[in-house]
Formats: structure tokens, C-alpha cells, sequence
């Protein structure tokens, strides 16, 4: 996925409302918010505040949860790196020597 990554510093929407103050060329946006209560009340909250905002009616938002079993990207990233550290850690079963 190409275009900007922007943190809102928890879960209010000032920030994104002044970077899309600052960048008309925007046309989607891709809310990646926590799966728990707080994280979809928040990407409800947005959608409305944006939707009910004439500067921003032509863009089209789409809510992204982290993947299933993880309740925040936070883990999710966790995870991955767990996984590319243990496919990446050298087997020593499997290991060939030459002298």
C-alpha cells in the first residue's frame, strides 16, 4: 500500500482532520484502528465527523482491523517479526561445515 501513514495519537481525529486540511489530493483513507471497543466507536466516530464534513465528502474511508487473533497492530507487528526471526534463524541440525 503506497500513499501517507498517519499516527492520530490514540484515538481522536485532529490530526487527520488538519492533514486533510493540508493534502486535497487525498482520496481514500484507510482507518487501521484497535479491534477492541475503543478502536471501533473511534472509526465510527470518524467516519461521521468526516462524512458530515463537506471538505472531505469525496473521499472514501474503509475500515482495516488488524488481522484475525490480534487485538491491535502493535501485536500483529509482533508477530511478524517473530515469524521472519525464526524462519531467518539458522538451523543447526542442518548445518554443513567444510574445513
Amino acid at each position: 500500500m503506497d500513499g501517507y501513514r498517519l499516527s492520530l495519537g490514540g484515538i481522536g481525529s485532529a490530526a487527520l482532520t488538519g492533514f486533510l486540511e493540508r493534502h486535497s489530493e487525498i482520496q481514500n483513507i484507510f482507518l487501521a484502528l484497535d479491534s477492541d471497543k475503543a478502536g471501533k466507536d473511534a472509526a465510527n466516530r470518524i467516519i461521521k465527523e468526516l462524512l458530515s464534513d463537506t471538505r472531505f465528502s469525496h473521499i472514501k474511508i474503509a475500515v482495516t482491523p488488524p488481522p484475525r487473533g490480534c487485538k491491535d497492530y502493535a501485536d500483529a507487528l509482533q508477530a511478524v517479526h517473530k515469524l521472519n526471526i525464526e524462519k531467518n534463524r539458522p538451523d543447526r541440525q542442518k548445518a554443513v561445515v567444510s574445513v
